[in-house]
């Protein structure tokens, strides 16, 4: 049975989650993905656990502060697994020059996915044509953000 760890950014609690999933073990799940930001290099007892690494990593247009020193540790640890899935948000063409000046390589290009930022159909629709031609020339793969496709920007779904 497959388990999503999620968040905020579940690293911050990396202490304790491997005490979680032995006792998940324990009841008969046996799959762990971790979605994570990929600021925080994750320690041996997480990587002994976890399955499936789901890193995204920000770029500027999320108006977060980018800790590249410590980003590239992480992510060089989370690379290294094999086991790994890296999805950047996309506003405009800039960000994508931008997540390729910053994180690419070490990041292979078929473990990339880019996301049409956006809370409304009209505007995730106005980027996925263009993004997905991005997409198929640069070798990424492309997902929508579907639950705003399927629900708008409805809560509680």
């Amino acid at each position: 049975t497959h388990v999503v760890i999620t968040g905020g950014e579940p690293m911050l609690h990396q202490d304790r989650i491997p005490a979680l999933i032995d006792g998940l073990l324990e009841v008969g799940f046996n799959f762990f993905e971790i979605e994570t930001n990929g600021m925080y290099v994750p320690s041996q007892d997480m990587l002994a656990r976890i399955s499936w690494w789901n890193c995204s990593p920000k770029l500027s247009n999320s108006g977060l502060f980018t800790m590249k020193t410590r980003v590239a540790a992480a992510l060089a640890t989370i690379i290294a697994t094999q086991k790994s899935d890296f999805k950047f948000v996309i506003q405009a063409a800039k960000d994508i020059d931008e997540m390729e000046k910053i994180y690419m390589p070490p990041i292979p290009a078929d473990r990339v996915m880019l996301m049409p930022e956006g809370v409304t159909i009209e505007s995730q629709s106005r980027i996925m044509p263009w993004l997905m031609d991005e997409c198929h020339r640069r070798g990424y793969r492309f997902s929508p953000r579907l639950h705003i496709l399927a629900y708008g920007n409805e809560r509680a779904r």
